[in-house]
């Protein structure tokens, strides 16, 4: 009888230890699956975050690139604007160079002449001034050899002006001054002589 109830107590033991064995494991898988599951999903996110860096990462280059872009095609027209503006400058102080005319006003008489004068032409350009009648004869030769009709006039001071141009008017004068300026460069000093009545 003792050993009937000795067997029992140790089947009943044995089968407790068994019973916790395998609960035991069974936990231990489920806490395997749990590690794992867990362990699969953190490279996804991972993964994720990586792609959403990429993604924020070539969008803030390609705003970059951009802006660097605008900013040549602004530095670009601003400087074509600066040339265009130091254009116009230089274009209005040479218009303004050609038109600053000095002006004489005196009396003169007419010495020699290749061109018809009368009393109307009161406005001369003049391409130079000479105490030698001689020298200014030679100046009129060199303006015939370039198709002008000269005039060699005396003023009350014995001086002798080479006209090539007499005009009625003197903005027709003026006018005229600025355009030989351009086309005879070598009278650049040329001048307008106002002839006193």
């Amino acid at each position: 009888m003792k050993r009937a109830r000795h067997f029992l107590t140790i089947c009943a033991l044995t089968a407790a230890i068994i019973s916790c064995g395998c609960s035991h494991k069974g936990s231990s898988s489920i806490s395997s699956r749990k590690h794992t599951t867990t362990s699969r999903q953190t490279p996804k996110v991972r993964t994720s975050d990586s792609e959403a860096d990429r993604a924020a990462k070539l969008k803030a280059e390609q705003e970059a690139e951009q802006k660097a872009k605008e900013q040549a095609e602004a530095a670009k027209l601003a400087a074509q604007k600066a040339k265009e503006q130091a254009k116009e400058q230089a274009e209005a102080l040479a218009k303004e160079q050609a038109e600053k005319v000095v002006t004489r006003e005196e009396k003169i008489k007419v010495v020699e002449s290749k061109a018809e004068m009368d009393e109307t032409h009161r406005y001369h350009i003049i391409i130079g001034s000479f105490k030698q009648l001689q020298n200014a004869r030679q100046l009129c030769e060199d303006a015939i050899s370039k198709d002008f009709l000269p005039s060699i006039m005396e003023n009350e001071e014995g001086m002798y002006r080479v006209g090539i141009y007499s005009s009625i008017t003197e903005k027709t004068a003026r006018a005229k001054i600025v355009e030989l300026r351009k086309s005879h460069p070598e009278y650049v000093g040329i001048w307008l002589l106002i002839e006193k009545k």
